[in-house]
This record gives structure tokens, C-alpha cells and sequence, in this order.
């Protein structure tokens, strides 16, 4: 029969390397483990300090959205007014030629006429510079309106 073998204890290089490889790797993992955990409150806090900073971003954001709004009607408005500033001059300058006519009218009743006539005459006159006043009043009225709304702008 055949001798059983003594049993021997031998190192075995490949069981050795395998063990400490496993034992390494655990030992990586752990200390990357801990790495992880230890930043996380850190990150957690320049997560929060990020999404403030955007936050205000965002609000300053919207109020320069805002000015921009109001400066665009504001420029709007200017543009409207220095129209209706054009049509005022232009209903002035017809105004000043008006009476200019008045003026004539005037002169050449009195040169014609020195007797009774004259009160006639100036009540004519009166008569004709109210027309114009209330032409002119309308005609601004109208030049000033608001095309969209028919509204009369205000004063």
C-alpha cells in the first residue's frame, strides 16, 4: 500500500499575493470611503453658497429685465411727446399767421372806415378771432390725440 504523505506547511507565493492584494484593496477602499465622507459636508456647503449666488444672479437678472422695460417706454414716451411738441409748434406757428391776417383785416377797416361802422367792424373782428381760437383749440385737440385710443393726451 501506498504511504500516506506527511503534511507540510509551505507558503504558497500565488496564495500570498492573492491575500495581500484582497487585504490591499480593502484597505484602498476604505481610505477612498473615508475621503468621500469626509469632503461631503464641505461640497454640501459650496453646493448651498453656489445656488445663493445663482439665486441673486437670477433676482439681479430680472430687475436689469425690469429697467430695460421701463427705460424702453420711457423712451417711447419721449418720442411721443416730442411729436406732439411738433404738432403744438406747428398749430402755434398757424396761430401767429392768423393773427397776422387779423392784423391786416383790422388795419384796413380802420383805414376805410372812421364812423360807427368801426364798433360793427370790431365785433366782426371779435366774432372772427373766436372762430380761430376755438379752430385752433380743436385742431390741437386732435393733433395731440392718441392715434390707438382717440383719447386726448394729457396736459
Amino acid at each position: 500500500m501506498v504511504a500516506t504523505p506527511k503534511w507540510r506547511f509551505e507558503y504558497n507565493l500565488n496564495t500570498l499575493v492573492i491575500l495581500f492584494g484582497f487585504a490591499g484593496g480593502l484597505v484602498a477602499w476604505g481610505a477612498t470611503w473615508e475621503r468621500v465622507n469626509a469632503n461631503q459636508e464641505s461640497q454640501a456647503n459650496s453646493i448651498d453658497r453656489l445656488d445663493k449666488r445663482l439665486t441673486a444672479a437670477e433676482v439681479s437678472l430680472r430687475q436689469i429685465d425690469n429697467h430695460e422695460l421701463r427705460i424702453s417706454a420711457v423712451e417711447k414716451q419721449a418720442a411721443e411727446a416730442a411729436t406732439s411738441m411738433k404738432a403744438v409748434e406747428n398749430t402755434l406757428n398757424s396761430l401767429s399767421t392768423d393773427t397776422g391776417v387779423m392784423r391786416e383785416i383790422l388795419q384796413r377797416i380802420e383805414a376805410g372806415q372812421r364812423d360807427g361802422a368801426q364798433l360793427r367792424a370790431i365785433c366782426i373782428i371779435m366774432q372772427l378771432r373766436d372762430a380761430i381760437l376755438l379752430d385752433l383749440v380743436s385742431g390741437m385737440e386732435t393733433k395731440l390725440a392718441d392715434p390707438k385710443t382717440h383719447a386726448v393726451a394729457p396736459r
